[in-house]
């Protein structure tokens, strides 16, 4: 296939030839086109054709995009027991790895089993949904705090009101509280038996040392009830942050409620009308195991050397659109692996934080292509290319994605499937050349570009041959691909003889 840069060269070229080719096919003065051909000339038939116009581009042959597996389980690690080996093949229902003894198996599908699931009936609409319940658990511990808290607010509000009761009481010159009652007589009976003292006194019949003690004895009781009046002004500071703790734990519980909702909305929303457990009974009456749903997860499950609890969870299954091929070991039996869980990142004590344990691809091998941007446009779903392999056998290939993400050399991926799986042999890897169609029309009349002559005022026109004459024609020119152009104009047919120098 000629590069861009060879066939812009071929067409300079082309240009000049027709050019001096065309000097001696000169209109006549009465406007007629004609002329005599010189005797080296052929002719070459006007065909209805498709034209095609194509650019090559390389691309790389694999096994395209690999997905890798990762230990996924309730339980914090697992011990790898068992790998399938590189480059096997697992279809449906086979083991991929087993994880403490315990096989996690091949389903097919469009959709990863996501929830653990208890079957316990007729059919598989009766189910426990683990996720779900858990939930569930968690909204209902989540509201009865939120109970117990409001109550702690209640029962501190009540008793900040109280303490501010007593608080004002004790400042009245005639409480009630009975503490600050017996404290306001207390400082009034001595106030009394200072002034009755100081009256005998001034008569001469008490002593300064009497007048003294009944001032210290006013004093005592002034500064017991000055104490009790603080400590109640202390009693309300507690009682205030007491009561400022307790509406922060009220708005924790309720934002633990609301997330606890979210969680359980979240999960309803995800079920997806139930397509993962589609898939799991579709997978399984495939497989053979039918009739009642606790009675066929239960034998699948020993049959495949699971514990048959009849519950299935993420990690004990992976989904795949079809049969996967292992591309390579991502762990070693005997190693320690790690469920991650989301928000946990420090889950392996011994800082070995892998949970990979192997790596997927597809069976079907396909040619991925680094687009330009100036040949993306060309490359269009469901297009179908040519693939050149290195030993230059060619085969036919089906564009089937095409990214729209250009990457910082401003280039995207094309992905192109190959239906003709066995013409590839042994090949799994290599560089091969990828044809895209450029330019396509359909049922057009075609000639030779060589046969196209210029005229003085510009455009082309043929030189029709008809009974042993020539003629003139004026044409107008479409697409040129492989060596031939487009063309159309006022009398061209089918079949006629155009002269080719």
């Amino acid at each position: 296939m000629a590069t861009a840069g060879g066939r812009g060269i071929a067409a300079g070229a082309l240009i000049l030839v027709l050019v001096l080719g065309g000097a001696y096919l000169l209109p006549a003065a009465d406007g007629s086109a004609s002329a005599t051909a010189p005797a080296a000339t052929r002719t070459a038939a006007i065909s209805r054709t498709t034209l095609r116009d194509a650019r090559t581009v390389s691309g790389t042959l694999g096994f395209g995009d690999s997905l890798d597996v990762q230990f996924i389980s309730r339980a914090r690690s697992g011990i790898v027991t068992w790998i399938a080996p590189e480059g096997s093949v697992v279809s449906r229902g086979e083991p991929l790895f087993a994880i403490d003894g315990q096989p996690v198996v091949l389903f097919e599908g469009d959709l990863p089993l996501f929830r653990s699931l208890r079957f316990a009936g007729e059919t598989f609409t009766e189910f426990e949904w683990l996720e779900l319940n858990n939930a569930r658990d968690e909204e209902r511990r989540a509201e009865l705090n939120v109970g117990a808290r409001r109550a702690q607010q209640a029962e501190a509000q009540a008793r900040l009101d109280e303490i501010r009761t007593h608080e004002e009481d004790s400042l009245r010159t005639d409480p009630v509280t009975p503490q600050f009652v017996r404290l306001a007589q207390a400082v009034a009976a001595a106030r009394d038996r200072l002034q009755r003292i100081a009256k005998l006194a001034e008569k001469g019949h008490a002593s300064p040392a009497e007048v003294q003690a009944a001032q210290y004895d006013l004093a005592a009781a002034q500064a017991e009830q000055d104490a009790a009046r603080r400590e109640r002004g202390l009693q309300r500071v507690a009682a205030e942050a007491a009561l400022a703790d307790a509406k922060l734990a009220v708005h924790q519980a309720e934002r633990t409620l609301r997330d606890a909702r979210d969680v359980r909305d979240a999960l309803l929303a995800s079920a997806n009308e139930d397509a993962d457990v589609a898939i799991l009974r579709a997978n399984l009456e495939t497989l053979g195991f039918t009739g009642r749903a606790v009675d066929a997860v239960r034998r699948w499950q020993q049959h495949s050397g699971r514990s048959a609890t009849v519950l299935v969870e993420p990690g004990h299954i992976v989904v795949a659109p079809g049969p996967v091929r292992v591309a390579a070991h991502l762990a070693s039996v005997g190693d320690v692996v790690y469920s991650r869980r989301e928000g946990q990142n420090d889950l392996a004590p011994t800082g070995n934080t892998s949970s990979q344990v192997l790596r997927l691809t597809s069976t079907a091998r396909i040619v991925t292509v680094p687009l330009d941007l100036a040949d993306h446009d060309h490359a269009r779903i469901g297009d179908a290319v040519t693939i050149t392999l290195p030993t230059g056998a060619t085969l036919q290939g089906v564009i089937r994605k095409v990214s729209t993400q250009f990457d910082a050399e401003g280039r995207a991926a094309a992905e192109i499937g190959i239906p003709d799986q066995q013409a590839l042999g042994s090949l799994e890897a290599a560089s091969v050349d990828v044809e895209l169609v450029t330019g396509q029309r359909e049922d057009v009349l075609a000639v030779p570009v060589t046969a196209l002559v210029a005229l003085p005022g510009g455009g082309f026109g043929l030189e029709v041959v008809e009974g042993g004459s020539a003629r003139l024609v004026q044409v107008q020119t479409g697409l040129f691909a492989e060596g031939m152009v487009e063309v159309s104009g006022d009398g061209l047919t089918e079949g006629m003889q155009a002269r080719v120098p």
